[in-house]
């Protein structure tokens, strides 16, 4: 189980990079692919933003609810 972890961590990122800068995707399309992701995180962000705000949560709530539905899930 170890052995296979120590894999999946070192030799992931290591694919990734490699199709990466190996892929044919042009300047443009990653620009877009980076705002659509930005413009997604940003609609989550306001969206929670308005909802602790109608239900009047205290700012800490409110901060701990933004982090939570903005940052990307960890899979285990």
């Amino acid at each position: 189980r170890q052995i296979s972890q120590l894999n999946f961590y070192l030799f992931s990122p290591c694919l990734g990079f490699m199709l990466i800068s190996k892929s044919e995707v042009g300047l443009s399309e990653l620009a877009r692919m980076f705002g659509f992701g930005a413009a997604m995180m940003a609609m989550v962000g306001v969206s929670a933003f308005a909802a602790c705000k109608i239900i009047k949560l205290e700012r800490r709530m409110l901060a701990a609810v933004l982090i939570s539905a903005i940052q990307k899930p960890i899979k285990k």
